[in-house]
C-alpha cells in the first residue's frame, strides 16, 4: 500500500534527542564480508526507505561498493544502492522481467575516507512525477540526481521475496569496504533524513538522533550492531520484526567502536598506497621494489594535550623490507612518499629529522626479529616529547620539534625499498580495536577519559585520537 510522505519538522526540543551510536560494523572487501537475508514473502516493492551511516575504506574501485543489493536471479537487472566506480551514489530500481528499469546517480562524489556520511534513500515508484520516484539525502541535504534510466511505475527488486545482501552483490562481487552503522529499512513507508538526524545548532554539523515515530512494516529492519557477544548477535534486527541477517566472512572483531558519534583515526589510502585493508587499519601487501612507500593517519595530532596510539608489526611471508619507520611527519599533499618520518622509531634508532637527537635502542621489531611486536607512541605536545614502546616497554623519549601554527603532524608508517611481493601484516590501532583484527586478545584498556580500546594502558593523561 502506498503511503503519503510527510516531512518531519525538527524543533529545538526534538533536536535534543541526539543519541550516541555504540558500534559500527566493519566490511573488508578482501574477505568478501557481507550480511544476507531472504524474506519469506515480498513486501512493498515500490515504496521503501533505507537509512545508514557509512565510513568508506577503499575508494576509486574497479567495481561498485554495495550497501544494499536484491536480485531474483532471473535477469541482469538488480536493485542496488551503491557507490559507483566514480564514487557517486547510485540507486538501481532493477527489474524482474529482464527489462531495463530506473537508475540514478548523484552529481556529487563521496571520497572523504576520514568522515562518516549519513545516507537516506527514499523510493516511491508510484509517484506521478518520474524524477521524484527516488530521492537521496546525504548528511541531511537532498542530492541532485542524474537519471541514466527513468524510473518506472513498477515493482523494483528491493523488498522482493529473494536474497538481500548488505555489503556485496551475489556474495563475491562489488564488495563494500569500510564501516556501516545504524541501518534502518522501512517497508511501505517513506521517511526523509530529518527522522534520523539533525543539524547541531552550535556547529552546523549533521548529527545522529534518537529515531522515533517510524513504522518498519513487515520486511523492515534495524541493525545497530551493538551486541558483540557473538557474530550472530551482532546481526540481530532491533526493529521488533525479528528480520535478522546472517553474516558471511565476518567475525566478532568486525563490531567496532568507531562510529558517527565518535570517529576514530584510520590510515589513509589517498597517497597512492594501495595496500590498506580492514577499514584502513591494516597494511598487508607490498609489491613495489622501486622506492619508498608511506601512509598517514586521517586525523592530525592536536596542538596541545597528550595522545597515544599503537601498531602491530609482523612480516607474514616472502620478501624483506630494508627499513620500517614508525613516527610522525607533516601531511603529504601529493602522491609522493616519505623516505622516513620526521620523528621516528626504527629497528635500531629513535631520531628526529635534523639528527639533533639520536637514541640507540636494543630492540629490533621487523624482518623476523622481535616480532610480532606491538609498538606504542605516546606524545606530550605540551612539553614536546615523544615516547616509543615495544610490547609496553619504553624504548626511549625524544624531543618533538615545534611546528608553526600552519603546520601539523600526522602519524606516519613508512619504509624504504623492499623486495617485490613482500607480504606484510602491519596493523594500526588508534583506540577502536585492541585485537588488531582478531590477531591478539582484547586489551580492554581505555584512555584518560575512559574512551577507546587499547592493548596496553596508555600512559597517564594520554587520550585516543578520535573526535571526542
Amino acid at each position: 500500500m502506498t503511503r503519503t510522505f510527510l516531512p518531519h519538522v525538527i524543533t529545538d526540543d526534538s533536536a535534543l534527542g541526539g543519541a550516541e551510536i555504540e558500534r559500527s560494523f566493519r566490511f573488508n572487501d578482501n574477505d568478501n564480508s557481507h550480511l544476507s537475508r531472504t524474506p519469506s514473502g515480498a513486501g512493498n516493492r515500490k515504496v521503501w526507505t533505507w537509512s545508514g551511516w557509512v565510513k568508506r575504506g577503499n575508494i576509486g574501485l574497479s567495481a561498485n561498493a554495495t550497501m544494499l543489493h536484491a536480485y531474483d536471479g532471473s535477469s541482469s537487472n538488480r536493485g542496488v544502492i551503491s557507490f559507483n566506480t566514480s564514487d557517486q551514489l547510485k540507486v538501481d530500481q532493477g527489474g524482474g522481467s529482464g527489462s531495463s528499469k530506473g537508475q540514478a546517480v548523484t552529481t556529487a562524489k563521496f571520497r572523504d575516507i576520514s568522515a562518516w556520511y549519513h545516507i537516506v534513500v527514499l523510493a516511491n515508484y508510484s509517484d506521478s512525477t518520474a524524477s521524484d520516484r527516488v530521492k537521496v539525502y546525504v548528511n541531511g541535504t537532498q542530492q541532485t540526481l542524474t537519471f541514466n534510466v527513468a524510473y518506472t511505475d513498477e515493482n523494483g527488486q528491493i523488498n522482493g521475496a529473494f536474497e538481500h545482501e548488505i555489503g556485496a552483490v551475489e556474495s563475491t562481487n562489488s564488495i563494500f569496504d569500510g564501516y556501516m552503522a545504524e541501518i534502518h529499512f522501512t517497508d511501505g513507508y517513506n521517511y526523509d533524513a530529518s527522522y534520523f538526524g539533525y543539524t547541531e545548532q552550535q556547529t552546523g554539523i549533521w548529527r545522529h538522533k534518537k529515531v522515533t515515530g517510524i513504522t518498519y512494516g513487515t520486511n523492515g529492519f534495524y541493525l545497530d550492531f551493538s551486541d558483540n557477544s557473538s557474530i550472530t548477535n551482532i546481526c540481530l534486527d532491533k526493529s521488533g520484526n525479528g528480520n535478522n541477517f546472517s553474516p558471511d566472512n565476518c567475525n566478532t572483531e568486525d563490531s567496532m567502536i568507531d562510529t558517527p558519534t565518535n570517529n576514530f583515526a584510520t590510515m589513509t589510502p589517498l597517497h597512492g598506497y594501495g595496500g590498506l585493508s580492514q577499514g584502513n587499519l591494516r597494511f598487508n601487501t607490498y609489491n613495489d621494489s622501486s622506492g619508498p612507500r608511506s601512509t598517514q593517519a586521517t586525523i592530525a595530532l592536536p596542538k596541545s594535550g597528550k595522545w597515544y596510539w599503537e601498531a602491530r608489526y609482523q612480516e607474514s611471508g616472502t620478501g624483506t623490507i630494508t627499513t620500517k619507520y614508525f613516527g610522525l611527519s607533516q601531511l603529504q599533499n601529493t602522491n609522493g612518499y616519505l623516505t622516513a618520518p620526521y620523528v621516528y622509531y626504527d629497528r635500531t634508532h629513535i631520531k628526529n629529522g635534523n639528527n639533533s637527537e639520536d637514541i640507540t635502542h636494543g630492540q629490533d621489531w621487523y624482518n623476523g626479529v622481535g616480532v610480532p611486536a606491538i609498538l606504542g607512541c605516546a606524545i606530550n605536545v605540551d612539553n614536546n616529547t615523544v615516547s616509543f614502546y615495544h610490547n609496553n616497554t619504553l624504548q626511549g623519549t625524544i624531543t618533538l620539534p615545534t611546528l608553526t601554527t600552519l603546520q601539523e603532524y600526522f602519524f606516519t608508517w613508512a619504509n624504504t625499498s623492499g623486495g617485490s611481493s613482500s607480504s606484510l601484516n602491519d596493523t594500526f590501532n588508534f583506540g577502536a580495536d585492541s585485537t588488531f583484527q582478531g590477531q591478539v586478545s582484547r586489551g580492554n584498556n581505555t584512555d584518560a577519559n575512559g574512551i577507546g580500546d587499547f592493548k596496553y594502558a596508555p600512559p597517564s593523561g594520554h587520550l585516543a585520537l578520535c573526535s571526542k
